[in-house]
């Protein structure tokens, strides 16, 4: 939490939507991992001193596998289009040899588009999309996953004019579950001329 002292703060974790610890410490270790430690996680705090004052954190999901070999991909969701690295790993990391990777059951190889890239014998640079993908050791293989994504945050402009003559330009971002618009830095230009960045997004003109 950013305001305040770590102290000041209740902390809650949930999994996939229910509360299964709550601890003044911020943070909490999931021990002996299994496969039933596998869903979507969150953790909110709740200020001591100025209840009901509450703050949530962004969301991640955490595969746990009982095999051999697993592909690694982020925690948490990405824009579609972004570069992503996945990393192919052995239980045992002396069997890692050089992994392959398959995207939609077709072996990744490096193009000229740069839309995949080999940068190690155990990771791959691939542009994030809506496919599945899976990695194997000779003839051992991880499960196939797929990217959380959402679409591209994209600006609108809209305007309002008043009886007096005034406008009022609002900047909105769609999607809106991308994030609060409080989280946004909006950036006004006129004449190709930017402004600061500014937290509002509305922006009043006037004679």
């Amino acid at each position: 939490m950013r305001e305040g002292e770590d102290t000041d703060w209740q902390y809650s974790f949930l999994m996939d939507g229910r509360v299964f610890v709550s601890d003044s410490n911020k943070r909490y270790t999931l021990q002996q991992l299994a496969t039933g430690h596998s869903g979507v996680y969150q953790c909110f705090g709740e200020h001591k001193i100025l209840p009901p004052f509450r703050k949530e954190s962004n969301k991640f999901s955490l595969t746990v596998s009982d095999r051999d070999v697993i592909l690694e991909t982020p925690a948490s969701t990405l824009f579609e289009g972004e570069s992503v690295t996945l990393r192919c790993r052995h239980r045992t990391p002396t069997e890692e040899k050089n992994a392959v990777f398959y995207k939609d059951g077709s072996t990744i190889q490096i193009d000229t588009n740069h839309q995949s890239l080999i940068i190690s014998k155990n990771t791959v640079q691939v542009k994030s999309d809506w496919s599945s993908y899976m990695c194997k050791f000779e003839d051992e293989e991880s499960e196939p996953i797929k990217l959380k994504l959402e679409p591209q945050p994209k600006a609108q402009l809209s305007k309002d004019v008043s009886a007096e003559g005034s406008v009022t330009l609002t900047c909105s971002v769609n999607p809106s579950s991308s994030s609060s618009s409080s989280g946004w830095k909006y950036f006004w230009y006129r004449e190709e001329k930017t402004s600061e960045p500014l937290t509002s997004q509305d922006v009043l003109l006037s004679n």
